[in-house]
């Protein structure tokens, strides 16, 4: 919860600098960047991208893949409120 919370905090302050400046474009690009890369590093944390085949997957033991688990997690809810902004300011704006 606390870092779905963070980035609401981030996404405020990105709306208020882009306000600030009068750029709707730099508030999207903000957005979507948190966005976008907060999911793939989530991804290449939870092992997403790679071969189920791989020996490095079965070498780990239980407590790294939770502790992976759990960054995964927290990443995916920080960058959530960015990826719902994203796609609202890019349906308004376009």
């Amino acid at each position: 919860m606390k870092s779905f919370l963070l980035g609401f905090l981030l996404l405020i302050v990105a709306f208020l600098t882009s306000w600030l400046i009068t750029s709707a474009e730099l508030f999207l690009i903000i957005t979507a960047i948190i966005g976008v890369g907060g999911l793939l590093v989530s991804g290449l944390l939870l092992g997403t991208f790679q071969w189920r085949n791989d020996p490095n997957h079965f070498q780990e033991d239980q407590s790294t893949r939770n502790t992976k688990s759990s960054w995964a997690t927290s990443l995916f809810l920080f960058t959530f409120p960015h990826l719902i902004a994203a796609f609202v300011g890019l349906y308004l704006y376009v």
